[in-house]
């Protein structure tokens, strides 16, 4: 896709080799804002075109393009129900439900991750390969990020690789995973924002 490729090129040319934690956030504020800030007029605005694109628009290129726009660049809780809203539509072109998981997964506030569980559940039901996978692509990598803001590993028990190897090729079994992940951390003092930096810079290297 073009806009997240143009977003993409925009991060890697702005952000080098992480350094000390101080050093290594530097940036964070430029690139991954707030979710729960107030809306400028502007923000507040083109929240509510690219929302009635994503739901309405009769294009899909256009509905995916307005779903990334919302994850990446507007990026605040407001946009987090239209984004569950297109990524749980069964009637959605899978490729237009992917990018809103991966946009709804650049939204730095915790609600998203139980979302994505269900989504990624809902995909398993409809057997719907594409949506599951997307759902799982985006909760590996917030959720095994615990060292960015938590200083700690999940217990050996949900994070063990002979676990991960059981778990290869079955949905059923990488999803109870991601659960108990999230379990383990839900009630922790977890920093949204500095995971989901991360998790952009590691995407484009």
């Amino acid at each position: 896709m073009k806009f997240f490729r143009i977003i993409g090129i925009f991060l890697i040319a702005s952000v080098y080799t992480f350094g000390e934690e101080d050093e290594r956030f530097k940036d964070l504020d430029k690139y991954v804002k707030s979710a729960d800030r107030t809306l400028s007029a502007e923000e507040a605005s083109k929240l509510i075109e690219l929302t009635i694109k994503a739901l309405q628009s009769p294009a899909a290129m256009e509905r995916a393009n307005a779903c990334m726009e919302l994850g990446i660049v507007i990026s605040h809780k407001a946009s987090i129900p239209v984004l569950v809203a297109v990524a749980s539509n069964p009637k959605e072109y899978d490729f237009v439900r992917s990018d809103a998981i991966q946009a709804l997964a650049n939204v730095p506030d915790k609600e998203v991750i139980p979302h994505l569980l269900k989504i990624a559940e809902q995909g398993m039901k409809e057997k719907n390969h594409s949506v599951y996978a997307s759902a799982f692509y985006v909760l590996h990598r917030l959720l095994q990020l615990t060292h960015v803001d938590l200083k700690e590993e999940p217990p050996k028990e949900i994070r063990s690789q002979k676990l991960w190897e059981e778990a290869r090729g079955n949905p059923e079994k990488q999803l109870a995973i991601y659960k108990a992940l999230w379990e383990w951390q839900k009630d922790k003092p977890i920093d949204m924002r500095k995971r989901v930096y991360v998790m952009r810079m590691r995407s484009w290297h």
